[in-house]
């Protein structure tokens, strides 16, 4: 059984964060929101670029340019090391008057790959589940439904 009382259930993409707890009991998810996270990184690279990509020559005797930095990718990973960060400061003692033992995260394939290596000892022992969904505008209900899909499955 992946969805016990207590669990926390995290919906995340490369910008913002819900957190839940199951209140309910016996494989039944009733979810609970807890907090949102949402840092409003608005920045994007069009806006925030300073001139033109530098250039360079190449072997050849040519001339090629260079990629500037991608801010919003930069945000992304950002957010993401906060995010566990953050999941790690949860799962320890007592948070919210409850002390968790079980994580599940939902999120992009894209942001999966992005937290999974800030992931702390902590979080990689409670998470019992990494599902590759963008659920984050999703009713707490249609979140519900995934749970109990993976607790069939």
């Amino acid at each position: 059984m992946i969805i016990e009382h207590g669990t926390v259930v995290v919906v995340a993409d490369g910008g913002a964060a819900v957190i839940y707890r199951n209140r309910g009991h016996e494989g039944v998810a009733r979810l609970e929101k807890v907090e949102a996270l949402d840092p409003k990184h608005s920045s994007f690279t069009r806006d925030e670029g300073t001139g033109r990509p530098g250039r360079t020559h190449t072997a050849g005797g040519g001339r090629t340019s260079m990629e500037g930095p991608d801010y919003h990718d930069q945000a992304e990973q950002e957010f993401a090391r906060h995010l566990a960060s953050y999941l790690d400061q949860l799962l320890g003692p007592h948070t919210h008057g409850v002390e968790a033992k079980k994580l599940v995260l939902f999120a992009s394939p894209r942001f999966l790959g992005m937290i999974r290596a800030a992931y702390s000892a902590r979080v990689r022992t409670a998470l019992k589940a990494e599902i590759a969904k963008d659920l984050l505008a999703a009713p707490t209900a249609r979140i519900e439904h995934a749970l109990r899909e993976l607790d069939h499955a």
